[in-house]
């Protein structure tokens, strides 16, 4: 989804500490840059300030009625394979003996990097009563294909 016309967004440099800059939308990039994730936009802004290639914070207005439901994904639940972004999420419950519900069984998901902002990604599609796993992640992954690897000692 392109940004409306005319709209603004404030642009602040990594390194700086000043007041952030009012950028116009002017549409949207024929090219992504290859070290970001999810849609690229050309933003006309005073350029006192900033420079080609310049690593900045971006902060939207958010548009009045214009809300959608969805789920954050933190951004440690996030694991990269494949060149795309996973999360772990908690699949079957069965109970217990004291008939509980326990799971120690987790399903790899992939989810989308689309939309950024502080605490990890945006998604829609999730159902917000998934338990996702944000502690650990990395070595489920691990565990995951660790059937790849050969062990060197099996002569």
């Amino acid at each position: 989804v392109s940004p409306l016309k005319n709209s603004t967004i404030k642009i602040t440099p990594l390194t700086e500490t000043f007041k952030p800059v009012t950028a116009i939308y002017v549409s949207a990039a024929t090219v992504s840059d290859t070290n970001g994730f999810g849609n690229t936009f050309y933003y006309s802004a005073p350029s006192e300030l900033l420079r080609i290639g310049m690593r900045v914070n971006v902060e939207v207005d958010p548009v009045s009625g214009d809300e959608t439901n969805g789920v954050i994904i933190p951004s440690n639940a996030v694991v990269w394979y494949a060149g795309k972004p996973w999360a772990y999420f908690k699949h079957a419950t069965h109970k217990n003996a004291d008939s509980k519900n326990i799971s120690n069984e987790f399903v790899r998901k992939p989810i989308s990097t689309d939309t950024e902002i502080d605490a990890g990604w945006f998604n829609q599609g999730i159902d917000a009563k998934n338990e996702v796993v944000i502690s650990g992640a990395q070595l489920l992954l691990s565990e995951e294909f660790k059937y790849l690897i050969k062990n060197e000692n099996d002569d």
